[in-house]
């Protein structure tokens, strides 16, 4: 495997019963990295939230390493602030935790912990960058 790797999820799954804010996506075959990677959310499309105020919303995954939200260790991927259905961003990468990623879980909260949620159902598409650390 390269050094970089590129990869495009949706929400829309036939194995899971997923929404917008809380989805799985299966990895077939698993995905093995070799070495140290770091990974970055660079561009998302979803559905418009139902509260219009810019308000932090944390997107959450089961590969990453943990940091501090308010008092609790949490695997954030990102915090988005924008409140558009379609937003391309500056890479902020986060290291890996796994080298195996085999099904992968996200979840949309707010700074509570609370599930976002959207004025109607539709599906998110993340497009996520992986680099190999030196």
């Amino acid at each position: 495997m390269g050094e970089d790797l590129y990869m495009t999820l949706t929400s829309k799954s036939q194995n899971f019963e997923n929404k917008a804010n809380n989805f799985h996506v299966q990895l077939k075959p698993e995905l093995c990295l070799s070495g140290d990677y770091s990974v970055a959310l660079v561009e998302i499309f979803m559905p418009t939230p139902k509260k219009k105020k810019k308000e932090a919303k944390y997107l959450m995954c089961n590969f990453v390493k943990t940091s501090i939200v308010n008092d609790t260790r949490r695997p954030v991927l990102r915090v988005i602030y924008q409140n558009k259905n379609h937003i391309q961003l500056s890479p902020e990468y986060i290291s890996v935790a796994n080298n195996t990623l085999g099904i992968l879980s996200f979840e949309l909260l707010d700074i509570q912990g609370n599930r976002i949620q959207f004025e109607e159902d539709g599906d998110i598409e993340l497009r996520l960058h992986f680099s190999k650390t030196c």
